[in-house]
């Protein structure tokens, strides 16, 4: 899983919407992803960016406006992703950009 905090909105669009469409396979992802709107997409990846560097990050995130932090706790982010979104579990397999 990748680091997410601090993590471009265009990237994290583009991957929700990859996961969405089947074009990514991660099957957590992929079923999360299936329930969301352009909406919600684009909040959760407002969300991310603005989430600060990943470096030097509190123990947990900060909250999130009420709708990302609904989406956040729907999906169960932080259970794969770190309490502050800044936890990798494995190596990542695809380039993270900004």
């Amino acid at each position: 899983m990748p680091k997410i905090s601090g993590q471009g909105a265009g990237y994290i669009r583009a991957a929700l919407h990859a996961y969405k469409a089947g074009d990514r396979k991660h099957p957590s992802m992929r079923t999360l992803a299936a329930g969301l709107s352009d909406q919600d997409i684009a909040d959760l990846a407002a969300y991310y960016e603005s989430s600060g560097s990943g470096v030097n990050l509190p123990a947990t995130a900060a909250q999130g406006s009420g709708k990302a932090a609904e989406l956040m706790a729907k999906g169960g982010c932080t259970s794969c992703h770190g309490a502050n979104l800044s936890k990798p579990i494995l190596p990542c397999n695809f380039p993270i950009r900004k």
